[in-house]
């Protein structure tokens, strides 16, 4: 994906959406997800939706949030995710039904991403994974997320597929769950402790300078674009509304 974005950039298949498009995506994301977020349009190359890190390197020494930030001309903060959705899902008007999967799909990439920087000892990693993934599960049933549209089934549905699709070693969409996850009330299990409680291990990572950008790692950052929040504290759940982009 690192080099087919890279030729949608420079194809002009990718735009900025507007105001009007994102407005309940973003609501959403800033809800659940405690980073910024850089949403974009793509003509082609996406399937409903996919989510990058703004630190991808599309080319050596290349990442993604400079491509943007210079190619279309809009600010890429770091530490931002950017959101792709396919045209035809932000021109015409998306179910709520549509929205809560792809919000689950989106999650579940986030995890992934989270997961593959080795943050958590190896022989930890498959239920640190899986108790990130309650934790959300779990958020999505609260009455604050219901009340901006987000349906817990569906969300939960596009969760454990992305997560069995992972662990199943498969490249299927999330509905074909390889039967891994036989059951997306497989992640309320009461059995873990990781579904009695807010998404800390989540915010840990968060907090990384790592999820900061690659120019919080090298200690440089290229003029133009915005630096990570100066306290990292404030990267939490509750508080993605002081943060978001």
């Amino acid at each position: 994906m690192r080099q087919r974005i890279l030729e949608l950039v420079w194809q002009g298949a990718v735009r900025p959406m507007s105001v009007t498009e994102s407005s309940r995506l973003r609501r959403v994301f800033k809800a659940m997800l405690p980073m910024r977020i850089v949403c974009l349009a793509a003509a082609a190359g996406v399937s409903r939706i996919s989510v990058l890190s703004d630190e991808l390197e599309v080319m050596p020494a290349l990442p993604l949030g400079d491509v943007i930030d210079e190619e279309l001309g809009i600010d890429v903060p770091y530490g931002s995710l950017l959101v792709l959705c396919d045209e035809d899902s932000v021109t015409q008007p998306m179910a709520y039904e549509d929205l809560s999967f792809d919000m689950g799909t989106a999650v579940g990439k986030v995890l992934l991403t989270v997961l593959r920087r080795g943050i958590f000892p190896l022989e930890r990693e498959n239920e640190a994974l899986y108790v990130m993934a309650c934790a959300f599960d779990r958020m999505a049933r609260t009455s604050e997320m219901q009340n901006l549209g987000l349906i817990p089934g569906e969300f939960s549905k596009a969760l454990a597929g992305t997560l069995g699709a992972y662990w199943a070693g498969s490249q299927l969409m999330p509905q074909d769950r390889c039967g891994m996850i036989p059951d997306c009330g497989y992640l309320a299990s009461p059995e873990w402790p990781g579904a009695q409680r807010p998404a800390g291990l989540f915010r840990r990572a968060a907090q990384l300078p790592g999820m900061a950008g690659a120019g919080a790692r090298c200690g440089q950052q290229p003029a133009g674009r915005t630096p990570p929040p100066a306290d990292p504290q404030l990267i939490h759940p509750s508080s993605c509304g002081r943060v978001g982009h």
